[in-house]
């Protein structure tokens, strides 16, 4: 009888600490969790014309939770932001609840991007693309220098 109380224990001791560990992998994916992807884009003006190059800041939200976006842009060394407040910079209108699982696209034009920083840091700086939530703040990529000529950040 003492063995049978024995493996009851040592199974139940298992089991116990197997639903700690499930529970926590499940809790770190419960809320919202946003990353922020830099790429180049090309848009499409008119057939199969492409128009002047973007740069292309994408949140995805890797958790489950909806988490709400209230901003973008990139930012520079200081705190300082290049920001397109134009309202054509993608469909994506602002503030936008981005659903677990989904993504959002911002477009700015490398003009837009490269005139304000030749202004501002002629000799070139390195700058963070950024996403702002509502909840988790600015979720960022990698810097990079986009007055040295693109290429792809990481």
């Amino acid at each position: 009888m003492a063995i049978f109380t024995l493996v009851v224990a040592i199974v139940g001791v298992v089991t116990g600490v197997a639903s700690l560990v499930w529970q926590a992998v499940s809790w770190t994916y419960e809320g919202p969790k946003v990353k922020v992807r830099l790429a180049t884009s090309f848009p499409v003006v008119t057939g199969s014309q492409l128009g002047d190059p973007h740069y292309s800041v994408t949140a995805v939200n890797i958790g489950r939770s909806p988490v709400l976006l209230n901003g973008w842009g990139f930012e520079l060394p200081g705190g300082d932001s290049v920001v397109d407040l134009s309202g054509d910079a993608g469909a994506i209108r602002l503030p936008w609840t981005l659903e677990g699982g989904h993504e959002a696209q911002f477009f700015m034009s490398y003009s837009r991007l490269h005139g304000t920083l030749e202004v501002h840091h002629p000799n070139g700086v390195k700058v963070r693309p950024f996403v702002s939530t509502a909840t988790a703040g600015r979720r960022y990529a990698k810097a990079f220098d986009p007055l040295k000529g693109w290429t792809k950040p990481g």
